[in-house]
């Protein structure tokens, strides 16, 4: 990424092929003299963190598409606010997701006009809607394409997820600074 801009199905491939070498060094630590090998407990320790990461990532990269929950919803309406903006509504298709306000969701179109990718985007309707807003800026091939989305386009979500919410915070004073398109989390 020093020398040149990466496509983010590339970016991606390396972040999923991070999790074998994890397991690369995993194997090095256990098979290595070093504390974890001199000492039981330890190795046990590292051993069930090796195990769960393994497990999360077993369950997340590889077999994510069978095991993660997904929803489907439909395009109701592509509202173009600027040249780089593009708000989306999408209507549930069956069971509407519960969310809270500032979380996001990972979100891929069927649609011949949007690039078949997986992309995160936070949520910026009220979290008492049972549709779906999102805002989306032009930042790359993706997302340069979203404008050209169609009513009644299908799209995949997973999530919700995160926490950006007031609810969470354990001050009475808070200060919370967004510009550009990140104020979605706000909205």
């Amino acid at each position: 990424t020093i020398y040149s801009a990466l496509h983010y199905e590339v970016v991606k491939v390396y972040h999923q092929m991070l999790g074998l070498a994890f397991f690369v060094a995993s194997l090095h630590v256990f098979f290595i003299p070093s504390d974890v090998s001199d000492n039981l407990l330890l190795r046990y320790y590292m051993l069930s963190l090796a195990g769960l990461a393994l497990l999360a990532y077993l369950y997340r990269t590889v077999f994510g598409k069978w095991l993660v929950p997904k929803s489907r919803y439909k395009v109701e309406n592509v509202n173009k606010l600027s040249t780089a903006i593009t708000e989306l509504t999408l209507e549930p298709l069956k069971q509407p997701i519960k969310f809270t306000a500032g979380q996001f969701i990972f979100i891929k179109f069927f649609s011949g006009h949007v690039i078949s990718q997986v992309h995160p985007f936070t949520i910026s309707s009220n979290s008492s809607a049972s549709d779906l807003r999102l805002s989306i800026k032009s930042m790359g091939d993706f997302t340069e394409t979203v404008a050209s989305l169609e009513v009644g386009a299908i799209a995949e979500i997973e999530g919700p997820y995160g926490g950006f919410t007031q609810n969470l915070s354990t001050g009475t004073k808070n200060i919370l600074i967004a510009g550009g398109i990140g104020i979605t989390p706000f909205l």
